[in-house]
């Protein structure tokens, strides 16, 4: 298993690995919808034009987390492209705050698939599969476009340095379309990974995914800032948000870990001198070795060893950069 993770994990950093998850995707249509977004989620979306995406975030009133999104505003409708979301949580969040706006929401979720492909090859190689129209691709608009007979929506994001780009076909083609990619990779190391591998990816590069963003944290404490707009006014959660910011009391932060033990993937608490520290929130094994995302308080970043404990045992935790 640790030979395949670190295999795949090689295709998402030096080739071109696929990755298909499970994201949710709601759409919304109406004349009212893009200012609604504007006030209710935390990025700066008002000028937001069709062909466009950003970034946002929807928030509780405590500036915890409902969901991370990206808003794409496709033509005379949008979409909220968001994590997986089995309860519909952000679906039935934004339909308790519309009360008299033009707004029509629905869940297209099962109508799609999301294909994730990272790497140093990934744009060469998606080069070839999309010709001249990916020429025009920036991080900041989207391109509708039919694919050797299939119908997709292509967009790319950067995290933590890594290009990420997202293609997004009807559930039905997804099949064919896969076997298409794998057919049509030419000279270039493309294939798909699973979940576990993309995970490993993502731990390592302190990228933050659902046991990060999550009710328990804000997006000061995740790295998620930068998708936090201070100048566009209210939202939800902002006065939270805004008052941590404000006066430096935000008190906790998203750190990568490495305990070299073989030790089941699951959360820990952390603790120093006795005393709780934090929270180990996503976790992977490979080699025999314990390699996570941790939420740790900052006051017990200071060199103190950090520990867990497991069966009556305690494990020393390793602070390691993100790659």
């Amino acid at each position: 298993m640790s030979k395949n993770i670190k295999e795949e994990y090689n295709l998402l950093r030096y080739g071109a690995g696929a990755v298909s998850l499970d994201e949710n995707i709601i759409k919304l249509s109406g004349k009212d919808t893009l200012d609604f977004i504007q006030r209710v989620s935390t990025n700066d979306v008002k000028g937001l034009i069709p062909g466009r995406k950003i970034r946002t975030l929807f928030l509780n009133d405590k500036g915890r987390f409902i969901d991370r999104t990206n808003f794409l505003y496709i033509t005379d409708y949008f979409w909220l492209i968001g994590q997986n979301d089995p309860d519909k949580k952000l679906l039935s969040w934004i339909n308790k705050y519309i009360i008299t706006e033009d707004i029509k929401t629905e869940d297209v979720t099962d109508d799609y698939k999301v294909i994730t492909i990272a790497g140093q090859q990934s744009a060469s190689y998606l080069s070839l599969i999309f010709g001249q129209e990916f020429s025009s691709l920036d991080d900041d608009n989207l391109i509708v476009t039919q694919t050797s007979g299939f119908d997709t929506l292509l967009f790319r994001s950067v995290e933590k340095g890594q290009s990420f780009y997202k293609i997004i076909v009807k559930s039905n083609q997804y099949k064919q379309f896969a076997e298409y990619l794998n057919a049509n990779k030419s000279v270039f190391d493309f294939g798909f990974v699973n979940e576990e591998s993309f995970r490993y990816f993502c731990i390592l590069h302190g990228i933050p995914g659902r046991n990060e963003i999550t009710m328990e944290f804000n997006p000061h404490e995740v790295g998620l800032i930068d998708e936090v707009s201070f100048t566009k006014g209210c939202y939800i959660g902002q006065e939270v948000i805004a008052r941590l910011d404000t006066y430096d009391k935000v008190q906790k932060k998203m750190i990568g870990v490495k305990i070299e033990a073989d030790l089941p993937v699951e959360s820990y608490d952390i603790y120093s001198s006795d005393e709780f520290a934090g929270i180990i929130t996503s976790g992977i094994n490979v080699d025999g070795e314990l390699y996570g995302l941790a939420v740790v308080k900052k006051k017990y970043l200071d060199g103190n060893p950090l520990y867990i404990s497991y069966e009556g045992k305690e494990f020393e935790i390793a602070i390691r950069n993100f790659d």
